[in-house]
């Protein structure tokens, strides 16, 4: 611990959930920016890179074990005199997100979206029909039955992150005919992209309704989902979009901290997940 009392006035406790990892650093880091945040980290494991950036460390039972989990994680709560919950991985999604109003009424804010909006987002497909709708460019979708072959296409899990799970396909012979009808209902297929440029969009949203300002990063080398490696860029295009893309998202029931990604390729650009 920092020594710093947890009530005194004018500090906000922030939890960075799941945040051992390299995710959770760059959650973590962000905060120290501000003298008026105290920054505490709850993880599974007791050694990980988070805990030696944070004013706390905590470690909490494993997350699947749901009752054990936010017993844990209220007790947490009222110990230090927690404000927000910000989660820094897929995983606590779900849960927080049932728990939200059930940790409101204790003064807890856990930044996190609303149910129904982050079940369409998580799946990939639901995904590409409401970046459709908002009028935000994607990459196609295919059907593997009736895919031409002209190239080859890319499958992700319609559930999953960080890149994990994907099967890239050149030609027909490459379906196992007994693999063919889980593919097509368990993978987003899109084309394979050889060669392209990659961006991520963050940005946050309060409950009330006011974002955070928006930054553009060009991802240079990623290392399991994650841009190990990366640059601030000034991209008019992708400055001009983000705006109504915060706006739909909102208007959605979007809640938290937000990373879109971008694929650029042959001058075409794409949003992803």
């Amino acid at each position: 611990m920092s020594g710093v009392e947890p009530r005194a006035a004018g500090r906000v406790n922030a939890l960075v959930l799941s945040g051992g990892g390299f995710q959770g650093l760059t959650i973590i880091k962000g905060l120290r920016h501000s003298s008026r945040v105290r920054v505490l980290v709850a993880d599974l494991y007791d050694e990980n890179v988070g805990r030696y950036f944070a004013d706390g460390y905590f470690v909490l039972p494993r997350i699947d074990d749901e009752a054990d989990f936010m017993a844990g994680l209220e007790a947490l709560c009222q110990q230090e005199f927690v404000n927000i919950i910000l989660p820094s991985t897929d995983r606590e999604l779900p849960l927080l997100a049932r728990a939200k109003a059930r940790l409101a009424a204790q003064g807890v804010w856990a930044a996190v979206s609303e149910p129904a909006f982050l079940q369409q987002v998580t799946n990939k497909r639901s995904l590409v029909a409401f970046l459709n709708e908002a009028g935000l460019p994607t990459l196609p979708t295919y059907s593997l039955a009736q895919y031409g072959w002209e190239a080859p296409i890319l499958g992700k899990p319609i559930f999953g992150w960080g890149g994990r799970g994907q099967i890239v396909l050149y030609n027909s012979a490459d379906v196992p005919p007994d693999q063919a009808r889980v593919w097509e209902e368990n993978y987003l297929w899109q084309p394979w992209l050889a060669q392209f440029e990659e961006y991520s969009i963050d940005f946050a949203l309060r409950e009330d309704g006011q974002q955070s300002g928006f930054i553009v990063r060009e991802r240079l080398r990623t290392s399991g989902g994650f841009a190990v490696i990366a640059q601030d860029v000034a991209d008019p295009w992708l400055q001009d979009i983000v705006p109504g893309l915060i706006q739909s998202v909102y208007k959605s029931g979007g809640r938290g901290m937000f990373n879109v990604q971008v694929l650029r390729s042959n001058g075409q650009s794409a949003l992803s997940r």
